[in-house]
């Protein structure tokens, strides 16, 4: 007890008043003999020359009023070397050993804290073995889970390096199917542009070789016209050449024939078609494009159907828009199909299986709460009026984003966009009210 009353005076005699923790850089006041840390007189100085009073006696002194203190500098430095390490073995409440420890708050105590009901204490030996104990099992858990997460981590890596490797490979793959590809088109593209060339350049020659033919028709034409305004003995001078120069055009036809030009300009067009449809074959073997295809569902074209439209809903010419009737409709023809309760209308399009889109687009900004909630999935069993009432009940997503949907026969197609079609509601960049 008296050991632990000394340091803790010596501790008082140490300490600054100002700052209540060891000197730092103390000094001396000169006036009154007290000291305190150089930083805490700069702040308790009083005007800017740097005089100021003595933070414990009030005694006032001069901006060089004071001194450094090292001797209690070293003191203070070698209590800290010395000194502390004991110190920090003690309660600070009351200057004594920690010797038990309490389960409830989980803090030292000496013997003058277990004194306190409030505390669940054992001997510190006691607590430090079973908190070593728990750690030690709680090491032991961990070094196996980081085992076990290197290990998952090793074999993940491995399975991403055979990924990468096979990503590359696929690529390098690519690379050279779509430089064979290209480097087929361009040997097609040339050909058939020389194919094209020799048609244009047979038909341009033929063009020439009539344009030469109907000269030298109209020249013998003129020859003649000349011949027969010549006097007698001059147009039966050279008669007989005259008329066979003119006799020969006759046995010849009007348009010469291209069988052979017409046959390759047949066998061009053929096989352009067959070009077109494969490149539409090869369209739909790799899919839509990206735009089309969009986190694998495909973007479906929604045409409504008039003849399914409630009679208050009126759709436009194309199928592409509907909207409610401002005035009172006039009598529509009655369908197996048409809509009499609900105001709804089926779209013309059915899907019997696949992932697909859509987007709607709402002219009142104020309306899309509501139709966010009316825009449903729905497929009929029937195509009578009776079975539309059914609708309620068929309702699928009920505020969902997707639903997934049974596939159904191609019989059966569903006439409203089916299998998981997220929707969109889009409002317009000028809301037309």
């Amino acid at each position: 007890m008296a050991a632990g009353q000394a340091v803790e005076n010596l501790q008082e005699e140490i300490t600054c008043a100002v700052c209540l923790d060891f000197f730092r850089d103390p000094v001396m006041l000169l006036g009154c003999g007290h000291n305190f840390c150089r930083r805490c007189l700069d702040c308790c100085s009083a005007d800017a020359a740097g005089a100021g009073s003595c933070p414990q006696c009030r005694l006032p002194f001069p901006r060089d009023g004071f001194r450094p203190n090292r001797q209690l500098a070293n003191v203070v430095a070698a209590v800290q070397e010395l000194a502390m390490p004991a110190a920090e073995e003690l309660c600070r409440q009351h200057c004594q050993p920690f010797t038990l420890f309490c389960r409830r708050n989980g803090i030292l105590l000496c013997a003058a804290c277990a004194e306190n009901r409030a505390h669940r204490a054992v001997p510190l030996e006691e607590a430090a073995r079973e908190y070593r104990e728990r750690f030690e099992t709680s090491l032991k858990a961990l070094q196996e889970e980081d085992e076990r997460r290197a290990r998952l981590a090793a074999a993940a890596e491995e399975m991403r390096q055979e990924m990468l490797t096979r990503v590359d490979a696929e690529k390098q793959k690519l690379l050279a199917v779509l430089e064979g590809l290209r480097r087929v088109l361009g040997e097609q593209e040339s050909r058939f542009l020389i194919r094209l060339g020799r048609l244009r350049r047979g038909l341009e020659e033929q063009r020439r070789g009539e344009a030469t033919e109907l000269a030298r028709l109209r020249q013998r034409r003129t020859e003649l016209q000349t011949k027969c305004r010549q006097p007698d003995s001059d147009l039966l001078r050279d008669a007989q050449i005259t008329l066979s120069r003119c006799t020969e055009w006759r046995a010849q036809p009007l348009l010469p024939p291209m069988p052979e030009l017409e046959a390759d300009l047949e066998d061009f067009a053929l096989k352009t078609n067959m070009l077109a449809e494969a490149v539409t074959q090869f369209k739909d073997i790799l899919g839509c494009s990206l735009e089309e295809d969009l986190g694998g569902y495909r973007r479906a074209t929604v045409t409504l159907d008039p003849a399914t439209a409630h009679p208050q809903i009126l759709v436009s010419a194309d199928g592409r828009t509907a909207r409610r009737r401002e005035s009172p409709p006039a009598p529509l023809p009655s369908g197996a199909e048409r809509f009499e309760s609900l105001r709804c209308v089926l779209g013309q399009q059915g899907f019997t299986g696949g992932r697909h889109r859509w987007a709607v687009e709402i002219s009142r900004p104020r309306a899309l709460q509501h139709w966010g909630r009316k825009i449903s999935l729905f497929s009929l069993e029937g195509t009578s009026p009776a079975s539309h009432q059914q609708f309620g009940q068929r309702i699928a997503w009920r505020g969902a984003r997707t639903t997934p949907i049974p596939p159904a026969k191609p019989a059966d197609a569903p006439r409203s966009p089916l299998a998981e079609p997220p929707w969109q509601l889009r409002e317009p960049q000028n809301p037309s009210g």
